[in-house]
């Protein structure tokens, strides 16, 4: 049997990085003390930076079978894990530690094309007048925010005027429905299920809680998501246009390089007075590139003041 070269850590600097390896999908209870001991693997970062081979050696070395496929993957999750753990170790770092660099003001942009909505938001910085686009998928979470920072007394609805543009293309960002006066509806993604072959018996399931998706996807290989949603705050007095109506977008943002692309769009769903569950279903969704992604899906109705439903699990892993 090898003996494991191990590293002196203080106590305390041993509780406060202990990574919970279990997370790992194919990572046991027993799995996570082999590699503790093995390799001291203290946090994902450290299973990362291992290749299969190191890992494969001591395992069989040590009278243990595991594929060279699933260490793969646990490496691959690994990475992705411990991007979101070092992130969660900066965000609840003393608060007094940082300071006011710049101001921004937000602007909320709206267009008619087509049939459909496009909706984005402009960030200007205060001190540098430098601007930034955030594109639609990202809208909800800003939402949420501003939803969080107004003060808690301003319960009654407040009615918002119609705005007036002032020039033909100003025009195309304000929308032309008449003033709210009332509460909106808001969209509740409730579950994503995600079908990638014909032969597939099950579905895979995402919830709202999922941190992960449970399975992985094949690249270059189209799968099929049916996203069910509920309209809350729906009452029988709302009134709804004769085309009301919705859609849900869906996009990946690749962990490594940040960037986001647009897995399409659905078709445009009727919407029904009374009715407050439906389903959209996108087809031919497809992930070229092998990686790391976050799933994003933006679920929006048109006809009835709604709030628009967002839904991300930082962690799908394509191969």
């Amino acid at each position: 049997m090898m003996v494991s070269t191990m590293i002196e850590h203080s106590t305390n600097e041993r509780n406060q990085l202990l990574d919970n390896l279990t997370r790992i999908k194919g990572i046991s209870q027993n799995k996570q003390q082999w590699l503790r001991a093995w390799f001291n693997i203290r946090v994902f970062r450290d299973l990362a930076r291992l290749s299969v081979e190191q890992i494969e050696l001591r395992l069989k070395a040590e009278g243990k079978a595991v594929s060279k496929e699933e260490i793969a993957a646990w490496i691959v999750q690994a990475e992705a894990l411990s991007v979101i753990a070092e992130r969660s170790r900066e965000e609840n770092h003393d608060l007094e530690s940082w300071q006011s660099v710049a101001s921004w003001q937000v602007e909320l942009q709206s267009r008619q094309v087509g049939e459909f909505e496009e909706q984005r938001a402009v960030l200007r910085d205060l001190a540098t007048d430098c601007i930034s686009i955030l594109p639609e998928a990202e809208l909800e979470l800003l939402r949420e925010w501003m939803r969080y920072d107004l003060p808690h007394e301003a319960t009654e609805p407040v009615e918002i005027p119609e705005a007036v543009p002032e020039s033909e293309e100003e025009a195309l960002y304000f929308d032309s429905s008449p003033a709210i006066s009332h509460s909106p509806v808001r969209v509740q993604i409730d579950s994503i299920q995600v079908w990638q072959s014909p032969q597939q018996e099950t579905p895979q399931f995402i919830y709202p809680s999922n941190r992960s998706f449970p399975g992985m996807l094949e690249s270059n290989k189209r799968f099929t998501l049916d996203i069910a949603f509920q309209l809350k705050g729906l009452h029988e007095r709302e009134q709804f246009n004769t085309q009301a109506s919705y859609l849900a977008q869906v996009y990946v943002r690749d962990r490594a390089t940040g960037v986001i692309t647009s897995l399409g769009c659905t078709q445009l769903y009727s919407l029904f007075e009374a009715q407050s569950t439906y389903t959209a279903q996108l087809l031919d969704a497809n992930i070229a590139r092998k990686g790391v992604y976050s799933l994003q899906v933006l679920v929006r109705a048109q006809g009835i003041p709604t709030i628009p439903g967002y839904f991300e699990m930082p962690l799908l892993q394509v191969v």
